[in-house]
């Protein structure tokens, strides 16, 4: 079936002007938002796309690769904690989620890949709550009143 999933990101030219202007700490975070998009299979433009650093073995690659065409899903799992499994997601280089999070995809655990997405994001806005509180902070337009209860 055909992907109908609506890209995370509508306006690339907003989300530029946003990179340009961002901290340090959220230009980390924006990276792992894009690592997480790629690995998510949507359509990045190419300079936002990770290169593929041929971290691991092309043979441990193929072998995890081959799993996930064929669907062994228990194999593939032992297979990915065994690669990744000493790491916590914090620890993951962009590279690595968007290998991890495909080859979850590949092997139809997309409900799996969405939960490690968030899960991954969600650590990641954590820490950058930390370092740059006000960077998730979005001010409401002018002409919004805000309701409290």
């Amino acid at each position: 079936p055909a992907d109908t999933r609506p890209h995370p990101i509508a306006d690339w030219q907003i989300f530029e002007a946003e990179y340009a202007a961002a901290s340090d700490a959220f230009k980390s975070y924006l990276a792992r938002e894009l690592a997480v998009y790629q690995g998510l299979e949507f359509e990045l433009p190419e300079p936002y796309r990770i290169a593929d650093n041929a971290n691991g073995s092309d043979a441990d690659r193929q072998r995890i690769q081959k799993l996930a065409n064929n669907k062994w899903i228990g194999d593939l799992l032992l297979a990915l904690v065994d690669t990744y499994g000493a790491k916590s997601a914090a620890q993951l280089e962009n590279i690595e989620i968007v290998n991890l999070l495909a080859t979850l995809r590949g092997g139809g655990l997309y409900k799996e890949a969405d939960e490690l997405a968030a899960e991954i994001m969600l650590q990641a806005a954590g820490r950058l709550s930390l370092v740059d509180p006000s960077a998730l902070w979005v001010a409401p337009p002018v002409d919004m009143q805000l309701v409290f209860p």
